[in-house]
């Protein structure tokens, strides 16, 4: 069974237990106001009524140190430091999970600014592992466009005075990604990278533009020696951003020349040529898509 948690804002920064694969819910709800519409409750009966109609929805649940909901100990720097942009790790026994930080919600605060969260989506069987395998490749490859679905699926909803996940929604997603993309391969400038999750491993560690592996590494208490594959997320070729596609082909193309000069056998070059095109190609496919 898979598990989705989140550290987001609502009323300050909250770790939260969403929901699991397993639920048949249409949604959760967190609802902070919920006690101050019972203790209201005890002298009107319209709050009275409003909070009894409130506390048959589904509820997410708040971790604490005492009750993490099911997720480990070890997964606490996933919420409480950075370093990374999507971590793929083994958290003990047999749990994994897939960590995707500073997504920016639809919603603002009340000041009208625009809080990043993250999510974490953890699996404990050996479908899970199958699946997570899938979904850490399709969601690096698509940074952009799992970002904006998992932010469409949660937020406050201004009728219930809560934060509402989508959870059959999320559910229904991740299906379709791992129904429709069975690879689990990376594409990058340096050459694909296949990613297969093990035990006492990291297996991806994607970083954030000018972020070293070492301030990863120290952030989130890692072992380099159990990474099995590391990328900055520039050097993604990214299935869904043909901004950073143009990019991509820039430098690809600054490389081509600077072996050029260094190697007059053109060898090396005539690849990174291929490689070029093949990027161009890729490019004008999700121009064309989009």
């Amino acid at each position: 069974m898979l598990r989705y948690y989140s550290y987001y804002s609502v009323g300050g920064y909250k770790d939260l237990l969403l929901g699991d694969s397993a639920s048949g819910d249409e949604s959760t709800y967190f609802l902070p106001m919920l006690p101050v519409l019972e203790e209201r409750g005890a002298t009107d009966a319209t709050s009275q009524q409003r909070a009894e109609e409130l506390r048959k929805l589904p509820a997410m649940r708040l971790l604490t140190s005492d009750d993490g909901h099911g997720l480990p100990s070890s997964a606490r720097y996933l919420f409480s430091h950075a370093g990374y942009k999507l971590l793929y790790r083994h958290l003990e026994g047999d749990k994994y999970a897939i960590a995707l930080r500073d997504i920016y919600p639809d919603d603002k605060d009340e000041n009208g600014r625009s809080i990043p969260f993250l999510v974490v989506i953890m699996g404990d069987t050996t479908a899970d592992l199958r699946t997570l395998d899938t979904l850490a490749a399709y969601m690096a490859s698509n940074i952009v466009t799992a970002e904006r679905t998992i932010s469409s699926m949660i937020g406050m909803d201004y009728d219930k005075n809560g934060l509402r996940f989508d959870l059959r929604k999320f559910n229904q997603w991740i299906d379709t990604v791992t129904k429709s993309s069975k690879s689990c391969t990376i594409a990058t400038i340096n050459g694909n990278i296949t990613i297969h999750a093990s035990r006492n491993q990291t297996a991806l560690l994607v970083l954030p533009g000018g972020i070293p592996i070492k301030t990863a590494i120290a952030e989130q208490r890692l072992n380099a020696g159990t990474i099995s594959e590391t990328v900055c997320i520039d050097d993604i070729v990214a299935h869904d951003n043909p901004g950073q596609l143009v990019n991509t082909v820039a430098r690809l193309a600054t490389m081509l020349k600077e072996e050029r000069s260094r190697n007059k056998t053109l060898k090396r070059g005539l690849v990174l040529a291929a490689i070029c095109g093949f990027l161009i190609g890729v490019m004008i496919a999700s121009c064309c898509s989009h």
